[in-house]
């Protein structure tokens, strides 16, 4: 049966995570649970460098690259080179702090 207001009856469908988890100010982009592991790494340990954050992950290289990607674009991440590191923080992480 269909819902008089137009919505969807089938329960989570068309909502994000973050809506059906009832977490107010979850970025969407963190909706993938490998960009939240990531993500959640990357605030507890800024700085952290790309080969140390797959080691702490368990997390193949490729998938690595392409969520870290995705959150350097959705600007929740940043990342610095260091010589022979690639190093990332969470946005709202102190530039002068590094």
């Amino acid at each position: 049966m269909s819902d008089p207001r137009g919505e969807n009856d089938s329960p989570g469908l068309g909502r994000t995570l973050s809506e059906m988890s009832g977490v107010a100010g979850l970025d969407p982009a963190l909706d993938v649970e490998p960009r939240r592991r990531i993500f959640s790494a990357v605030k507890g340990s800024p700085g952290i460098h790309f080969r140390e954050l797959q080691r702490k992950l368990d997390m193949p290289t490729g998938q690595l690259e392409h969520h870290l990607l995705a959150l350097e674009a959705q600007g929740l991440v940043s990342s610095q080179e260091e010589r022979y590191y690639k190093r990332y923080y969470p946005r709202d992480f102190d530039q002068r702090d590094r």
